[in-house]
């Protein structure tokens, strides 16, 4: 079975909500932000019927657009946003730039722009996750 964390940026899928994981599944980090930041937010049809002339077929790919309906079966989908994807890399970036290259809090917050306290909890919360995975 693969791991949750597979792809080269280190997210981790199951911890994306349902209806963006199969984006990056099927298409990966890069091409699943890229076409969340263009169509986030709007309402696409799918059809009872998949094929790959569907509007939203020719935008997400088929094999994305059936997993959407077998999650959801509906017939208007809003695309979901990109921001979860988006939060997830930062805090890799921040516990890398901890971890790596002993950044100190102050640089990171002026680079993030979020509190010492917001980084202090990303770090432990990565910390906890990291402990908890060498226990199994």
């Amino acid at each position: 079975m693969n791991s949750p964390v597979n792809n080269e940026l280190g997210v981790d899928i199951k911890a994306l909500p349902h209806s963006v994981q199969p984006l990056v599944k099927h298409l990966g980090i890069e091409k699943a932000v890229e076409l969340l930041e263009e169509n986030q937010g709007q309402i696409f049809y799918i059809p009872k019927t998949i094929t790959k002339d569907a509007k939203i077929c020719k935008v997400f790919g088929v094999k994305v657009v059936k997993e959407w309906f077998m999650l959801y079966r509906q017939a208007e989908f809003q695309i979901p946003m990109a921001c979860k994807i988006l939060k997830q890399l930062r805090d890799n970036k921040i516990c890398s730039l901890i971890e790596e290259d002993n950044m100190p809090r102050h640089e990171l917050v002026r680079q993030f722009k979020i509190t010492r306290q917001q980084i202090n909890t990303i770090y432990n919360h990565y910390l906890a996750k990291k402990s908890q995975q060498t226990l199994f």
